[in-house]
């Protein structure tokens, strides 16, 4: 498998949740939900073994839980941030300003 493949699922778990996250708030609605939906196997995961380990009295087993979270997390920040500098470098190219011009200007309609 080369990278590209190993990275695919990843890819397809980020675009999910930057779409859902765009379709919330289009319809005005909540974001959090939208965005963490595809992640919710990991993020499930990972409460269940904190969970498991918190009812047992085991802080070993709570932070394996805990590190499951944190593995999570980087799935997300890998899943999400390689398409968004993906969807930012065509902007880049055909406006001509700066990435940080950019990334400004989303913010501060964000703020909207």
């Amino acid at each position: 498998m080369t990278y590209p493949d190993r990275m695919r699922p990843l890819f397809e778990e980020g675009a999910e949740a930057i779409l859902g996250t765009h379709n919330a708030l289009m319809d005005a609605q909540s974001t959090g939900t939208a965005f963490a939906d595809p992640f919710a196997p990991h993020l499930d995961g990972a409460e269940a073994i904190f969970t498991r380990g918190a009812v047992a009295g085991d802080v070993e087993g709570m932070v394996a839980g805990w590190n499951e979270l944190i593995a999570a997390a980087g799935r997300i920040s890998g899943a999400v941030v390689p398409i968004a500098v993906f969807l930012l470098a065509p902007v880049v190219n055909q406006t001509e300003l700066k990435a940080a011009e950019i990334l400004a200007h989303t913010v501060a309609r964000a703020d909207e």
